[in-house]
């Protein structure tokens, strides 16, 4: 269990996700953005922010998508 506990689990599967989350969250904030690997893991509670969607932020974000 000690080896476990200071490695991660044994399952191949787990660990390549965790180092693909990882990776997309890098990509992510590369791009300008704000993103951790645990909003790629499945499963991971997302986490709850306090103040709504903004419209014109998602218009934003949407246009912005079509100009790259």
């Amino acid at each position: 269990m000690a080896y476990r506990t200071k490695t991660g689990p044994l399952d191949a599967g787990s660990k390549l996700e965790g180092h693909l989350a990882t990776v997309q969250a890098l990509i992510v904030q590369a791009m300008g953005g704000k993103s951790q690997p645990a909003d790629f893991l499945y499963g991971a509670e997302p986490e709850q922010s306090e103040e709504g969607i903004d419209m014109k932020q998602v218009i934003a974000a949407f246009q912005s998508i079509g100009e790259l």
